[in-house]
């Protein structure tokens, strides 16, 4: 669906920064732990830092041969490298978070993430877990599996929506 593009430079994380802020122009929007996410257009810029466990995501996404629809659209992914730091850059479809989502649709939203989380930490049988969702749960738990980690990091705000309603596993592995 999308390849991963390694690059060696010397300051990786100023590689990115200049590329998102300079030269595209991205409008800053939020961070996380080991992100920054700006939008550029109509699409949105993530840079990550040694975050092996969605890194280990993409590349389990970039293998995909099908669309999956609770996988992000994922437009390209560089990865810039110096020695042992890798600083990734991520373009990607936009993305409803969960700060935007109100009311009755946010009760439904949480309950629906919940089933999904109790399905990857305790293989839940309880819930009826959409087949596409199932072929993704294996992506994430490859990915999961090859960086050792110890948890998954499923909750309201790494599941997000798209404008249709339809859900969307951003960022399944805890570092």
């Amino acid at each position: 669906m999308f390849n991963i593009e390694y690059i060696e430079v010397d300051q990786p994380v100023k590689h990115a920064q200049e590329i998102v802020s300079d030269l595209l122009g991205s409008k800053f929007l939020d961070s996380g732990a080991f992100a920054k996410v700006y939008r550029c257009g109509n699409e949105i810029l993530k840079i990550f830092e040694d975050d092996k466990g969605y890194l280990s995501y993409l590349e389990g996404l970039s293998k995909l041969q099908e669309v999956n629809s609770y996988a992000p659209v994922i437009n390209y992914v560089k990865v810039f490298t110096s020695g042992k730091k890798k600083v990734g850059l991520v373009s990607m479809e936009p993305l409803i978070s969960v700060d935007k989502i109100h009311g009755e649709k946010y009760m439904r939203f949480k309950r629906t993430v919940h089933q999904i989380s109790a399905y990857f930490d305790d293989d839940s049988k309880n819930f009826v877990i959409p087949e596409e969702l199932v072929k993704l749960s294996k992506i994430i738990k490859e990915a999961k599996k090859s960086t050792r980690r110890t948890c998954y990091d499923i909750h309201i705000g790494n599941i997000m929506l798209r404008a249709n309603n339809s859900l969307v596993v951003t960022d399944p592995l805890a570092y």
